[in-house]
């Protein structure tokens, strides 16, 4: 019986043998490199706390209103530009960036409102500064908002949801005339922000 155990281990210790030499066991290991890229896009946003804001016109002062404000995020520099979007019918000079007649049944139409007219000093605003972000004054007698894109914030960096208040003035004279009250009639203007980056 001892000689049956023999061959088995021996048998056994060959097959051993032929394994090791079949399937070599490796010590070491491989490895991959896998680099990974990106690069942010750009972005920004332009919203208002208001769609419209009431200026309580009296004459002899200046009306002043300083509720809007705008939230701006970017992730670089950028700048926000204000226009006349009024659209009227007889744009010109005295006309844009000035508060003019409104109809809520003719709208800006001065062609066919009670009165053609606008008040006689141009609408101003000035721009809060906040951290980075620069305001500007805009809407002067000799360079009304119009247009043509005038500064009114200009931020250096990267802003995350950033309040920007803005104050209107709008002074009234004596000689500015008092609109019909039919149909709605009083002054309106209104004025686009556009954001742009860099």
């Amino acid at each position: 019986m001892n000689k049956k155990l023999t061959i088995i281990i021996g048998f056994l210790a060959i097959c051993v043998v032929l394994i090791s030499i079949i399937v070599p066991v490796s010590a070491g290991s491989t490895t991959n490199t896998t680099a990974i890229t990106g690069n942010p896009t750009s972005y920004a946003s332009l919203s208002a706390n208001l769609t419209s804001i009431y200026l309580p016109l009296t004459p002899g002062v200046s009306a002043t209103n300083s509720s809007l404000a705008l939230n701006v995020t970017s992730n670089e520099a950028f700048t926000i530009y204000v226009t006349d979007n009024t659209n009227r019918i007889a744009p010109g000079i005295g006309v844009l960036g000035y508060m003019g007649n409104y109809t809520s049944t003719n709208g800006y139409n001065q062609g066919s409102s009670a009165l053609n007219t606008t008040l006689a000093t141009p609408i101003q605003m000035t721009g809060s500064t906040n951290g980075t972000t620069t305001g500007y004054n805009v809407g002067t007698v000799s360079a009304p908002i119009n247009t043509t894109a005038r500064t009114l914030y200009y931020g250096s960096q990267p802003v995350n949801q950033q309040w920007l208040f803005n104050t209107f003035t709008q002074p009234v004279t004596y000689y500015d005339p008092i609109l019909p009250t039919a149909n709605g009639g009083t002054y309106r203007i209104d004025i686009l922000f556009t954001l742009s980056y860099t």
